[in-house]
């Protein structure tokens, strides 16, 4: 996907996901694979991640952040939840 994406209600990806711009997520995101993001990635309920998320700008979730692997966020991070990272964590 190389432009902004904006979904409603809940997206769930069984694989990897690649965005060239900005996500505005509403509800709740779970990805079954790796998500690299090149912009901004906003998600209004929860974040969960089987594999690593990289995010080249900044990273707000609502809710809770679960990522099964690295978490790489290049902007600012906010977690209106709980935050759980199996992996290496690298925030600025």
């Amino acid at each position: 996907m190389e432009g902004a994406l904006r979904v409603g209600g809940v997206l769930t990806m069984e694989g990897a996901l690649r965005v060239g711009g900005a996500l505005t997520m509403e509800g709740a995101l779970r990805v079954g694979g790796a998500l690299t993001m090149e912009g901004a990635l906003r998600v209004g309920g929860a974040l969960t991640m089987e594999g690593a998320l990289r995010v080249g700008g900044a990273l707000t979730v609502e809710g809770a952040l679960t990522v099964g692997g690295a978490l790489i966020v290049e902007g600012a991070l906010r977690v209106g939840g709980a935050l759980t990272v199996e992996g290496e964590l690298i925030v600025g």
